[in-house]
């Protein structure tokens, strides 16, 4: 009879504690007993709050959550539970204290819930209860995280509640005017103006800074500043990249995304010139110079261009470089910019349609042939770079320059001068023995 009263009942806060008080003096031992009383329990703070429903209590709270937060109906409340010993809790009314991953399954992968990430208040709340355990996490619980927030507009700003990668964090270096600010009390800032402004509720809701930047708030801005011509700077690039290099180690990975997905960087391509040549030489040699080429000036995607020394080094006109003639290959710049996506060297395939390229520029006379430059990089770089991306379909494709090995006994004969031809890798008697590229002017087959 009692456990039907008990149900009917909607207690008073007070009136709720003193019945688990109640349930803790006497001597029940009857586990099943304590749980039938605890399966369907109603209780508001006040006459006039919203009724709590609690059902088939197994947990209590003992992380403090906001009031302001729903709890699953399992859970006894901290603002209730802080009135008990952990003793009467765990061996008077048989409760376990829930656990970080319980509760984040209820927050974070529920998406009946994602509406309280929508809103201010409660999306601060949360923030704040991640931010103070996001250390205890591991990496996994960690990326599906941040997966799920980089999707919700759960950041509070100046502009209103906004996507992590559209969020700013305060700094005195971003153009404050227009920028969404983050509006949250975050771990530096509340040091600064922890005065007797700040409420005790603010206080207990601060967000760490370093928590922000993992799930991608941003802590820079970048400009795209049209009143800068590229042809006419050409410290431009050096300048744009020291401006983000001297904060580098503040950054979060969005702002690194936001920069290699930014057309900020000034590329051009080297121009052609021919060199003088002998009298005896019938074939003119295409050499290059760093003067630009005006018409492929501009801005690029970072992974859109390459160091310049790599141009110079396969004398390749059409590649389109970063404007940077000295830049020093083991500054930190370089290794910014690297980072960023600017590239050492050509792709695999680019590199076999340059050797093509190469050899149809060339004399096909095997005393005459001049080996591509471009087949003389890639036998240097195969193993340090190209060999994991080299396939069954690349060794089939012709690009290594050959001549019949059974025409050597006829190479005096100036009437059958032999001639060089590109083959597939597969089909060269030597195979694929890249380092002899360098030691040899042609490869035989048979």
């Amino acid at each position: 009879m009692i456990i039907v009263d008990i149900h009917k009942s909607i207690f008073l806060l007070n009136e709720f504690i003193e019945l688990l008080h109640w349930l803790c003096s006497k001597e029940i031992t009857n586990k099943v007993y304590i749980q039938q009383i605890l399966s369907n329990l109603y209780f508001r703070e006040t006459h006039h709050s919203c009724i709590i429903t609690l059902k088939n209590l197994e947990f209590y709270d003992g992380f403090k959550i906001s009031s302001n937060l729903p709890l699953p109906s399992n859970i006894l409340p901290s603002n209730i539970a802080s009135y008990l010993s952990h003793e009467q809790l765990n061996k008077k009314l048989y409760l376990t204290e829930v656990s970080l991953e319980y509760l984040l399954n209820f927050y974070i992968y529920q998406k009946e819930q994602y509406k309280l990430f929508s809103e201010r208040k409660t999306s601060t709340y949360l923030l704040s209860f991640i931010s103070q355990y996001w250390n205890q996490l591991n990496e996994l619980i960690q990326d599906q995280i941040k997966n799920t927030l980089s999707q919700l507009q759960c950041i509070p700003t100046t502009k209103g509640m906004k996507l992590p990668k559209d969020s700013y964090i305060y700094s005195s270096n971003l153009p404050h005017k227009n920028l969404p600010l983050i509006t949250l009390i975050t771990s530096t800032v509340s040091k600064i103006n922890n005065d007797n402004n700040t409420s005790s509720e603010q206080l207990m809701n601060v967000v760490s800074i370093d928590f922000l930047k993992e799930i991608g708030c941003r802590t820079i801005y970048i400009s795209i500043n049209p009143s800068i011509k590229p042809s006419l700077n050409s410290e431009y690039n050096r300048e744009y990249i020291q401006t983000f290099l001297i904060r580098r180690k503040n950054m979060s990975q969005a702002d690194i995304h936001a920069l290699k997905q930014s057309k900020n960087l000034i590329g051009k391509c080297l121009v052609e010139r021919k060199k003088s040549s002998s009298l005896h030489t019938s074939h003119l040699h295409i050499g290059t110079t760093l003067d630009a080429s005006a018409n492929k000036t501009g801005k690029y995607l970072p992974r859109d261009l390459y160091f310049p020394s790599v141009a110079i080094e396969l004398d390749w006109p059409s590649l389109l470089i970063l404007d940077w003639p000295d830049i020093n290959p083991y500054s930190q710049e370089y290794l910014f910019l690297k980072d960023l996506g600017v590239q050492e060297i050509p792709e695999l395939d680019k590199l076999i349609d340059q050797i093509i390229k190469e050899h149809q520029q060339s004399s096909m006379i095997v005393k005459e042939y001049k080996l591509p430059i471009a087949l003389s990089f890639l036998a240097s770089n195969f193993h340090k770079h190209y060999i994991k991306l080299w396939n069954f379909e690349k060794s089939q494709q012709a690009f290594l320059p050959c001549y019949y090995s059974t025409k050597i006994l006829e190479q005096n004969d100036d009437s059958n001068e032999l001639k060089v031809i590109l083959e597939a890798p597969n089909n060269v008697f030597t195979g694929l023995i890249f380092s002899l590229f360098l030691n040899l002017n042609i490869i035989y087959y048979h």
